[in-house]
């Protein structure tokens, strides 16, 4: 066999491994957001007690926005499957030796692209707070009760994930700090009532 053609055989099919390691990481995620939601949040809308709210809601509104949220949160990430995305964030997190080995403009130019991937996963996506966040002001906004959930669901799965407990994911883990950094006061008061429920 020709050697360039042997060598390209190689790097698709590591490419193709690559492809599907992102892949299965996605399915772990998505299912970890899922299970969450049914742990958590399930439970609460189900044995509902009329003397629990979160922030400004009352017990009844928390269960409208848990009912709500049922019907979709299924459809946790999806927009990581798109062209815009996929590649960019398979590249960033699963990169090919070869691509590891690439030239520093080349990586640069990745980076970029993964950048913007990540913008519009987060411009598309109302579970992550820098949807509510007025970058070119740096100004927060409120989050809606049911992006809370599944952001919280979100958080839980990276638990899972990374085998750490929710204390040790919501108290030490850099990302959910700095996420809790941009939030309003109204919104950090509704994530701190609702983790005090989900924690007994």
């Amino acid at each position: 066999m020709n050697i360039l053609l042997e060598n390209s055989d190689e790097v698709a099919t590591e490419l193709e491994k690559k492809n599907d390691e992102y892949l299965e990481y996605l399915d772990k995620h998505i299912n970890g957001v899922i299970t969450a939601f049914k742990n958590f949040f399930v439970p609460l809308a189900i044995n509902s007690d009329e003397s629990i709210t979160v922030g400004k809601y009352s017990n009844a509104e928390f269960v409208r926005a848990i009912k709500v949220k049922a019907l979709s949160i299924d459809k946790h990430d999806l927009s990581k499957y798109n062209d815009l995305e996929f590649e960019p964030y398979r590249r960033h997190f699963y990169p090919t030796l070869e691509e590891q080995n690439a030239d520093e403009d080349q990586k640069r130019a990745w980076e970029e692209g993964y950048d913007k991937a990540w913008e519009h996963h987060y411009e598309h996506n109302s579970h992550h707070i820098e949807y509510w966040y007025d970058h070119k002001n740096s100004i927060p906004h409120d989050m809606d009760l049911e992006s809370i959930i599944e952001m919280i669901c979100d958080w839980i799965s990276m638990a899972y994930y990374f085998d750490n407990g929710i204390d040790e994911w919501w108290n030490n883990q850099e990302e959910c700090k700095k996420e809790r950094s941009m939030m309003t006061p109204e919104t950090i008061n509704i994530v701190n009532d609702i983790y005090k429920i989900i924690k007994k």
